[in-house]
């Protein structure tokens, strides 16, 4: 995690989400899809648009159709449901930092209905 761990920050929204990632650069980006003013994919485009190389895990309660397609051709490269576990988060963030993907099958699965 670029040699330190860092506490992570917080915020209300998408424009607060993405004025928090220009001040704190973090390793792993963690969005909410539905977020107020600007939503999660919203903010990943932005990001991702200048900083292609963001590592972005979304957490979000409902996935639909399309939805999952959107996300990865952005380049997120990690969804699970709010509903997740710390632990389970902590590893995503893990894997996704790595260079890998998560997905959470009961969002694949919404998703798809």
């Amino acid at each position: 995690m670029r040699g330190r761990h860092r506490r992570g920050a917080e915020a209300a929204d998408g424009e607060a989400s993405y004025a928090a990632f220009v001040e704190h650069r973090p390793d792993v980006l963690v969005l909410d899809f539905g977020m107020p003013m600007l939503d999660g994919l919203e903010v990943a485009s932005r990001v991702l648009a200048e900083h292609p190389e963001q590592r972005i895990l979304m957490l979000t309660r409902h996935a639909w159709p399309g939805t999952l397609r959107r996300a990865f051709k952005l380049g997120i490269r990690g969804f699970l449901g709010k509903h997740s576990s710390l632990e389970l988060i902590a590893e995503a963030i893990a894997q996704v930092h790595a260079g890998g993907r998560r997905i959470d099958p009961a969002v694949s699965a919404q998703a798809l209905i």
